[in-house]
């Protein structure tokens, strides 16, 4: 079973440069909640993933919906060296 990633690139031949996600904390609708087993309002976290091609062309534009009790976040910061 292949990644979307490895499909794109492996199969389709594509180069991906990045993939960015953006993540927002949200009350959940009725339809997003009725997903997601929980309460109307109770608080979701709604990720927004782009992936773009070395060439610049968007291939990702995807949005999901998390309990926050399913979500953890892990940040490395790393130094550019001159």
């Amino acid at each position: 079973m292949f990644s979307k990633y490895q499909y794109i690139e492996q199969q389709k031949g594509y180069r991906i440069a990045k993939s960015h996600q953006e993540v927002i904390p949200e009350s959940a609708s009725e339809e997003v909640a009725s997903a997601l087993a929980i309460e109307q309002n109770h608080p979701v976290l709604k990720v927004i993933s782009l992936g773009e091609l070395e060439d610049g062309q968007r291939f990702e534009y995807t949005i999901h919906y998390f309990r926050v009790n399913q979500y953890r976040f892990s940040f490395t910061a790393r130094r550019g060296i001159e």
